[in-house]
């Protein structure tokens, strides 16, 4: 169990009483629904933060989350946090595009390129999607893509894709980064290779690794969820992280 789906009930509950933008933290006991390893075991604590909007949510809220976490995760006697920041809209936009209709299989297997490396992530989207070998090597080269600022742009633009989706994504994801300019080199890197497994998440992503400790995978994560909390005459999109501790 985690705490987002609990807070989209909540919203949808008492949204008559609540202010908006709603901004909440909360911090409890959950237990991990997936097999226990090193550093991630079955039950922890899970500090979150969030912000629901009614209608829409700007998209500074993007750039706060990780101000936000950098602030916290550096007052903390941890080694130093890495932020990997993404957005949902420009690998969609960039999958269709390509023509791919089945996107929740591609998200999923290119969100493992760290554990199984490139190799194995063309072998399991030819394999196991049925993609032809330039299309998976297309979305290699699109996961490969690293930059500490807005230089990203020119490499995605490089590889020759197009549509409507991918530029909206690509526009969403350089505001971010502009925003993040302000904290010291390297604390933020864009990498499009993060998707967040879960189908939720429409927008700005994040994974945050310790330094020296990657083989740990995230210790912190989020991003913009606009389809979770619905309910009445409004949306209520949302964006939050979540930090783990055990």
């Amino acid at each position: 169990f985690d705490l987002t789906v609990p807070l989209a009930r909540y919203v949808a509950q008492n949204q008559g009483q609540l202010h908006f933008p709603f901004k909440r933290y909360q911090i409890q006991k959950v237990w991990r629904g997936e097999r226990p390893q090193e550093g991630r075991y079955r039950e922890f604590y899970q500090a979150d933060i969030d912000v629901i909007g009614q209608g829409d949510l700007p998209l500074h809220f993007d750039a706060e989350m990780p101000l936000l976490l950098h602030s916290l995760m550096s007052s903390l006697p941890i080694p130093k946090l890495t932020l990997l920041v993404n957005n949902r809209k420009l690998m969609e936009g960039f999958y269709r595009g390509l023509g791919i209709e089945d996107i929740s299989s591609v998200l999923r297997i290119v969100d493992k390129l760290a554990k199984i490396g490139g190799d194995e992530v063309c072998s399991q989207l030819m394999n196991t999607l049925g993609l032809a070998e330039d299309v998976a090597k297309k979305c290699l080269s699109l996961a490969k893509i690293k930059s500490s600022g807005t230089g990203f742009e020119d490499d995605v633009r490089a590889l020759g894709v197009t549509h409507p989706l991918l530029d909206e994504g690509i526009s969403e994801l350089s505001f971010v980064m502009r925003m993040l300019e302000r904290l010291p080199e390297g604390s933020v890197i864009a990498d499009l290779s993060v998707a967040r497994g879960l189908d939720y998440y429409t927008g700005t992503v994040y994974e945050g690794l310790l330094e020296g400790h990657e083989s740990l995978g995230s210790v912190c994560s989020g991003g913009r969820y606009d389809n979770l909390v619905q309910g009445g005459r409004h949306a209520y999109p949302g964006i939050g992280v979540s930090i783990g501790l055990t």
